[in-house]
């Protein structure tokens, strides 16, 4: 099964207002805005960095960190 990209388009002041989200940096602000991009589509973020996490969690959705 292949799927096609989907487009991530962020302004200059969403990338910015990601950035201070946590302290985060520019690769986890990526991660973050395609993440966001599925929006009711999304569950939840898979990831064990704990900057990313925090903004995860600040933008209400889950955090899942598989044992």
């Amino acid at each position: 099964m292949t799927s096609d990209p989907v487009p991530c388009v962020l302004t200059p002041e969403q990338v910015e207002a990601l950035l201070e989200l946590g302290g985060m940096r520019s690769l986890d602000v990526l991660h973050l805005a395609s993440a966001l991009e599925l929006g009711d589509d999304l569950e939840g973020v898979v990831t064990y960095d704990g900057r990313l996490a925090a903004a995860v969690a600040m933008t209400g959705y889950p955090v899942v960190a598989p044992a």
